[in-house]
């Protein structure tokens, strides 16, 4: 059984996703990262991309990172 529990920051993320392009989420394993991004999507003003740097797919996205993101305007 998937149980999402609130986190404290994912208010913070709501407001920050309406002011900003690029939002990050850095912290240590398995403390619901992921977790907290794939609940706020659907409330995110815009459709959202997510990166999960521990993925080398992903990480080498960002081996340019101004090149990656210009692409996505």
């Amino acid at each position: 059984m998937n149980t999402f529990l609130p986190r404290i920051l994912g208010k913070e993320v709501e407001r920050l996703v309406q002011h900003y392009p690029a939002v990050v989420i850095v912290g240590p394993r398995q403390v619901g990262k992921t977790s907290l991004v794939k609940h706020l999507q659907s409330s995110f003003p815009e459709p959202a991309l997510y990166l999960d740097l521990e993925l080398p797919e992903d990480f080498n996205k960002l081996a340019n990172p101004a090149l990656y993101l210009d692409a996505l305007q």
